[in-house]
């Protein structure tokens, strides 16, 4: 009996344990309008058993207090819950839709964002189109991490010193194909770490940037789009303003101590109506004669500007069917520069195909055809050809139309008489004293430069379904570019008179072959998730160019053939050949989408680089954990994802020239009817890859209900070794230096970026912040000190420094300037004692000046704000760009305060506050005709503190509603305007500070614009 009750006491117990453990729990599951939601399944997280809600969204199943339930439902995201004590667990599902921030396009592939190991992102469609320009500007401000300078990119600092620190681009996944227009743009994503560039191997160590097109959905009618977009440039001028006829003559009379006779042998042209307009006053001070009238003012610089203008209409059609969807679209555009000679229309192409040709295989295509004509203008050096350059600064009083300087009876002074052609046309004048027989405006009109570029390519996809899991994909590409110009130089005046007329015809082909085999294979083993890549990649390029110049031509522009010229000048032809290997393989694991492991090696062999150091092998290793999956952040509700991740890995980069590791000769040294062979360089057959190790460590969060708060945190160590360095040579070589891989150079710093959706109402209002901050260091060097311009490279500096002379003023006694010096040049010219200013000594003269580390030209801090809204069809977005921590050279001002030096070309009108007896105490020195006192050189005086805030971008649009719509039989209407490059602030005084990262400006290029698109869109 007493077994009997032990034995039912045991038997009850059990039961109530197992009663405890498992039990019968119920719900609801509701999409985020309260509706029930049908098919959603229940499952017990590592655990058998589950449910599927029914038509009303109920569900019920037996679960234990220590477990997880798991909500799953396509379309939906994905939600965990622990039981614990609950009896009822209701949820709300929230929509999973596909975006664009959500998936990304990587390597090879395609990522979820919440679960990729990688440091990546990504610019949408929307965003692409806000900005106009490059794809620089588009990743501008939205990144973190990235710095964008003028057209430059450098993500996370600078990877080299003499080879390329671009980064990769990616089309479509074949590297470097051709860019597609905004419209046909999908994404732009931006690999940053190791983990995410590892597979570019020798090509990613300065991060890559993939360009993702667009292609229709599956199961839709084709959509129409037509689109007509009005684009306006209005050139950005500098905070000062550039002489008149009249302020011209009067700071040249004030350099020649108002000698008449000396200002006349030296600017050879009286603007004014009598010989001396200017004359002493009843105080002695000299003034205008208020019988002084300018007869003319030559403005040469708003002669030859003017606002550029562009016209483009794009037409596109998408769609799909179950079986394939495609993609063609074609922009033709015309396009008017800021000066004359520049013009230009295409049209650009793009057809992209998917199509399952049966249940396993697939085949893609992608194909562009790009087609440009025009003409451009010489805007890269001051010299004779650079038009541009030379309406900027000439002399305001030499008269751009010929003409007579005659008596006009009726008052006794001087007119100006214009002579006219047989068409009652002006005449252009020649005979301006900055460059003889020369003028610019004409020689816009006379001289000729015209090109043509084509380019075609295409890229076939093959992708066959080996078995569950396992695809094999083969990709080719072809982009084949041909370019050819003519340049045309008058035989009757300017450069072109030396020669009786000179032509030059150029032609360039290129031809880039890639083709890419690879095997991806995923499967799963219970909660272990598994991803491995193979691959093999190949590519050749080769280059083809041709020159050739002919002269003679005194009949003119009848005939500007090569063959029409009386004597053949140079011709030349040349051919470059690149070619690489590569094996390519990845492996990523993740337990449960909660712990993840990704690891790449790539192997990769380049033509460029010496036999002995021709292969490189380049890998990385990343991770990340999703600590809001675990079960102690599950009762979290706002916490929707937290994830750490690292990475390191080894990459490199091989963008240097061709032919640089072996005992190279070359013909073409000709001399005397005989063929003529050089030595082009000493040979060095360990010339290697540059080698970069890449440390990353960040965290990523999302919160709140609808992802109303997500961001980045993140730090990155770049350490690049092996740098490719021009080591000088003895002179008995014949050479002066020898490129090796000697020097290491590091980059760190910190991003910050952070997403809010502030308003999600019927008022939209989002907005977006990024800051980076960037930290570089030459480590080592094989000489103590490289000096060239402006810059300085030595261990313990940066990749920018600037290296200058130091401007300390001017004299207040004789408008000498200063320059800061060591004690022992510190010596005045004319008095012979020792000069000091704050404690420090100066010296007048130039060559006694030493030069010293003054800053650096690349910002050590970037930042990006935008905000968008919307509201019933309006929307409306701004974007402020900033940057600070370094300074800027600006050249261009400096052109334009020569103090004398560059003779008859044009100054500032802050010239005018020169030093003179009765103005003293001024930082701009005594202005004296071909002045020799150097103070207009290279120094600090042109240095200013480079940090600014510039609004760059404002978007604005209406869409019209549907109903509007459908009443015009169409599906969609829009309308819009875009405004870049609005204002700066900044102590830059040239215009927009935003420049290059050497941090000079020069003052014979086009300045930045003003850029004002108008536009419509419509769907059918």
């Amino acid at each position: 009996m007493k077994k009997l009750i032990v034995l039912l006491t045991t038997f009850m117990l059990l039961s109530i344990s197992c009663y405890a453990q498992t039990r019968l729990v119920k719900g609801t599951v509701v999409d985020k309008s309260g509706l029930g939601l049908p098919g959603v399944s229940v499952s017990r997280v590592g655990k058998p058993g589950g449910a599927i809600t029914n038509i009303d969204g109920k569900w019920k199943m037996k679960v234990s207090n220590d477990d997880i339930l798991e909500f799953s439902f396509m379309g939906m995201v994905t939600q965990k819950v622990k039981v614990g004590i609950q009896k009822v667990i209701n949820i709300v599902m929230k929509d999973n839709r596909v975006l664009i921030d959500e998936v990304m396009v990587v390597a090879y592939g395609t990522a979820d964002k919440e679960s990729y190991t990688g440091s990546a992102s990504v610019v949408s469609d929307k965003e692409v189109l806000r900005s106009s320009g490059s794809v620089a500007k588009k990743i501008q401000g939205n990144v973190a991490g990235v710095q964008v300078m003028g057209e430059s990119v450098r993500i996370r600092g600078f990877g080299s010193l003499d080879a390329s620190s671009s980064p990769l681009y990616v089309v479509d996944g074949v590297i470097d194909a051709p860019y597609p227009n905004d419209e046909e743009i999908q994404s732009i994503s931006v690999l940053k770490d190791a983990s995410s560039t590892a597979l570019y191997g020798s090509r990613g160590a300065n991060g890559v940037i993939i360009i993702s097109t667009k292609l229709g959905e599956r199961d839709t009618n084709p959509m129409l789009t037509v689109k007509y977009e009005k684009t306006v440039e209005k050139l950005i001028e500098p905070d000062w303003d550039i002489m008149d006829a009249s302020q011209y003559f009067k700071l040249h009379l004030q350099g020649a101590n108002y000698d008449y006779d000396d200002l006349m042998s030296n600017i050879k042209f009286n603007p004014y109506n009598i010989n001396r307009p200017y004359k002493k006053n009843s105080s002695g001070k000299w003034e205008l004669d208020s019988k002084a009238k300018l007869l003319y003012n030559s403005d040469w610089k708003n002669r030859a500007l003017k606002m550029a203008s562009k016209d483009e209409v794009f037409i596109s059609m998408q769609g799909g069917s179950s079986k394939a969807n495609y993609s063609v679209s074609a922009k033709a555009y015309n396009y008017n520069g800021n000066i004359s000679p520049i013009n230009s229309k295409g049209i650009n192409s793009r057809f992209n195909l998917k199509a399952d040709l049966n249940d396993r295989i697939t085949l893609s295509i992608n194909a562009s055809v790009k087609y440009s004509e025009g003409s451009t203008s010489s805007a890269t050096s001051a010299t004779e050809t650079n038009h541009l350059y030379l309406s900027y600064v000439l002399s305001p009083v030499a008269p751009i139309y010929s003409g007579t300087r005659t008596i006009d009876p009726s008052t006794g002074n001087f007119k100006y008489v214009y002579r006219l052609d047989e068409n009652g046309n002006k005449i252009w004048d020649w005979t301006n004293y900055n460059y003889q027989d020369y003028n610019p405006l004409a020689l816009m009109e006379m001289d000729k430069d015209n090109s043509y570029y084509y380019t075609t390519f295409i890229s076939p996809t093959l992708e066959v379904k080996l078995i569950d899991g396992m695809t094999y994909i083969a990709r080719g590409a072809g982009n084949i570019t041909t370019n050819k110009g003519s340049y045309w130089q008058n035989p009757f005046h300017g450069s072109g008179q030396t020669e009786k007329g000179l032509s030059q015809r150029s032609t360039w082909h290129a031809r880039d072959w890639t083709f890419l085999t690879s095997l991806n294979y995923k499967f799963r083993l219970g909660d272990n998730n598994f991803n491995m890549f193979l691959g093999f990649e190949s590519n050749k390029y080769t280059y083809e160019s041709f020159y050739g110049e002919a002269k003679g031509y005194p009949i003119g522009d009848l005939s500007t053939e090569l063959s029409s010229g009386s004597t053949p000048k140079e011709v030349g032809s040349s051919t470059t050949e690149t070619s690489m290997l590569s094996y390519i393989s990845n492996f990523e694991y993740n337990f449960h989408k909660k712990y993840f492991i990704t690891a790449s090696f790539r192997r990769d062999g380049s033509s460029k680089f010496g036999p002995n150091n021709r292969w490189g092998n380049f890998w990385s290793l990343g991770w990340s954990w999703r600590i809001s999956e675990e079960s102690f952040l599950l009762d979290i509700p706002w916490m929707n994802n937290l994830k750490f991740r690292g990475s390191y890995g080894v990459l490199g980069t091989n963008a240097v020239n061709s032919y640089q590791y072996g005992n190279y000769f070359s013909f073409g040294a000709n001399y005397g009817g005989r063929t003529g062979i050089v030595h082009t360089g000493l040979p060095n057959i360990n010339l290697g890859w540059e080698q970069s190790n890449n440390l990353s460590v960040g965290v990523d969060f999302d919160l709140f209900y609808g992802s109303r708060l997500s961001g980045t945190i993140e730090w990155y160590y770049r350490n690049t070794d092996g740098l490719l360095f021009d080591v000088p040579t003895p002179i008995t070589t014949g050479f002066n230096s020898i490129l090796k891989n000697i020097g290491e150079m590091y980059n760190t710093g910190y991003e910050f970026s952070l997403k809010g959706k502030i308003l999600t109402g019927s008022i939209k209002w989002n907005a977006n912040a990024t800051i980076s901050t960037v930290y570089n260091e030459i480590t080592s060097m094989p000489v103590k000190r490289s000096i060239f311009s402006t810059k300085i490279w030595e261990v313990g500096g940066s990749r920018y420094d600037f290296y200058l002379k130091e401007w300390a003023g001017v004299n207040p006694d004789n408008g000498d300037p200063l320059w800061f010096c060591d004690k022992s040049s510190g010596i005045d010219d004319v008095t012979g004692k020792k000069m000091m200013i704050d404690g420090r000594y100066v010296t007048n003269r130039y060559s006694h000046a030493p030069k010293y580390k003054l800053g650096k030209s690349v910002p050590s801090l970037y930042w990006g704000f935008t905000n968008t809204f919307e509201l019933s069809g309006f929307d409306f977005s701004f974007q402020f760009i900033g940057a600070s921590g370094h300074k800027i050279y600006d050249g261009r001002y400096k052109r334009f305060m020569h103090d004398g030096s560059s003779k008859l070309a044009n100054l500032s009108t802050d010239a005018l506050n020169a030093w003179t007896p009765e103005n003293r105490h001024t930082e701009i020195p005594r202005f004296r005709f071909a002045n020799t006192n150097k103070s207009a050189s290279a120094s600090s005086r042109w240095l200013v503190n480079g940090a600014f805030i510039k609004l760059k971008n404002i978007s604005m649009g209406y869409t019209f509603p549907h109903g509007f719509c459908d009443s015009l039989g169409i599906d969609s209407f829009r309308l819009y305007t875009t405004f870049d490059n609005i204002f700066s602030i900044s102590d830059y005084k040239s215009g927009d500070p935003e420049i290059s990262f050497s941090g000079k400006s020069y003052g014979y290029t086009l300045p930045t614009s003003l850029v004002m698109r108008f536009g419509l869109s419509i769907n059918f």
